[in-house]
């Protein structure tokens, strides 16, 4: 399928995502689509016949969204999740028709984010897409749907207590170099890396089970 653009300035189609309903070989695709200044937005299309020809996207969300993730359920029911960035919210809605139609939208959960306006999680600078999955087993949660999401810390930052620079050899979890909780941690890929390992540093620490983290 190829989606028309109003203008390549101005109209944008980013983050597709797409589901197989393995019952009935229907496809699924979601997509972001952004006018600038106007709208940001979830779409969706699907196929009947493989992939060879699509249905006209429609409109899920309202005009501030993304991140859209399309998944199928063991009956076929099909759910589709979204970051609702308006409204700080995980937003779905759920089609019993093989996306024929939609039911209203439900909220998921509230997305804690006190990184500014508009949320940090969207912008491109920290993407809060949800990721999602229902239980297809015959077991007794069957049926149920799962969605997990990153918020971002809530509170007051506590002090920087310095910094600590990387401990070579640290590539590996043995040798990983120590820091503190309050510290910065800086590193650098030393040229002797590149021949036989993964460019990494690796920083260790030491915490008291339920402190919040940044």
């Amino acid at each position: 399928m190829q989606v028309p653009a109003v203008s390549p300035a101005l109209d944008y189609f980013d983050h597709p995502w797409i589901a197989c309903d393995p019952g009935s070989g229907t496809l699924y695709l979601t997509f972001t689509r952004e006018l600038v200044g106007l709208f940001v937005r979830v779409e969706f299309a699907r196929s009947l016949d493989g992939g060879v020809t699509w249905s006209a996207p429609v409109v899920l969300s309202g005009d501030q969204a993304s991140g859209a993730r399309p998944v199928v359920g063991p009956d076929g029911e099909l759910y589709v999740v979204w970051h609702d960035f308006g409204t700080s919210q995980m937003v779905g809605r759920k089609s019993l028709d093989l996306g024929a139609s939609f039911g209203p939208p439900f909220v998921v959960g509230e997305i804690l984010d006190n990184q500014g306006s508009p949320p940090a999680s969207y912008c491109g600078r920290l993407p809060n897409f949800p990721g999602v999955a229902v239980d297809r087993s015959s077991g007794p949660r069957r049926g149920t749907l799962y969605v997990a999401w990153m918020d971002r810390v809530v509170g007051s930052l506590g002090p920087n207590t310095g910094w600590v620079y990387e401990q070579e050899p640290n590539d590996l979890f043995v040798s990983a170099t120590p820091v503190a909780i309050g510290q910065d941690a800086y590193g650098v890929a030393e040229e002797s890396e590149f021949a036989y390992r993964f460019l990494q540093d690796l920083f260790v620490f030491e915490g008291v089970a339920g402190t919040t983290l940044q």
